[in-house]
């Protein structure tokens, strides 16, 4: 398979059965890969390591095949999938080295205490959607060195509420 690599990641919702009840299950999955034909998927054995990372085995189990009968399909060792919402890296880190990608939240130390942004593409670049105002996330990193305290603290997928308690 001619796989082009992008450092993506992709919110994928199924409704699965678990226990004979239907349940909506979510998972960010890291380590997405869209081919030139523009169809996205991952390697079947990461799937279902980050599936069985993220979600208890009955979750996973259901989750994994419910997305065997959803998607286009296992070929070979890969897993096409049929994401929800897919999300890129934005080449720059936080001050522990952990990626920063579109969704993120991002938490900002400061002498007045800590504050949450979420990381947002908007007009062709990755901002912090300010009070004052959109700052690009490149300058905001150059502007308050990584001793500062800009850290990931989670996603908007996972961790709304941190976005909540902000406000």
């Amino acid at each position: 398979m001619n796989k082009s690599r992008f450092d993506l990641r992709a919110l994928v919702s199924l409704t699965c059965t678990v226990d004979g009840e239907e349940k909506q299950l979510s998972v960010l999955l890291d380590n997405i890969v869209r081919q030139a034909d523009d169809s996205v998927g991952m390697f079947y054995a990461d799937l279902c390591e980050q599936v069985s990372w993220k979600l208890p085995t009955a979750h996973a189990k259901a989750f994994l095949e419910e997305a065997e009968k959803q998607g286009d399909g296992l070929c070979e060792d890969w897993m096409f999938l049929v994401p929800d919402r897919i999300e890129q890296y934005t080449g720059l880190k936080d001050k522990n080295g952990h990626p920063i990608c579109e969704g993120d939240i991002i938490r900002h130390d400061t002498a007045a205490g800590a504050k949450y942004w979420p990381v947002v593409f908007k007009n062709g670049c990755f901002v912090l959607p300010y009070e004052s105002g959109d700052a690009w996330l490149g300058k905001v990193i150059t502007f308050f060195p990584y001793e500062s305290g800009l850290v990931v603290v989670g996603n908007i997928h996972e961790n709304p509420e941190l976005l909540e308690a902000a406000k």
